[in-house]
């Protein structure tokens, strides 16, 4: 092999490593951003604002 082979696929794995990463951060976030919402749609029901 080549080093520009070997460059071409040293940087398509680190794209991928780096695409899994932010998937990650995205469904983290996700999760983060739905608990919380049920978490004050809760509070306010708790307090009457909400029927």
């Amino acid at each position: 092999m080549t080093d520009a082979e070997l460059d071409s696929i040293a940087e398509r794995l680190e794209q991928r490593i780096y695409e899994n990463i932010g998937k990650g951060v995205v469904k983290r976030f996700l999760w983060i951003v739905g608990i919380i919402s049920i978490s004050v749609y809760f509070y306010l029901k708790s307090k009457g604002i909400i029927l």
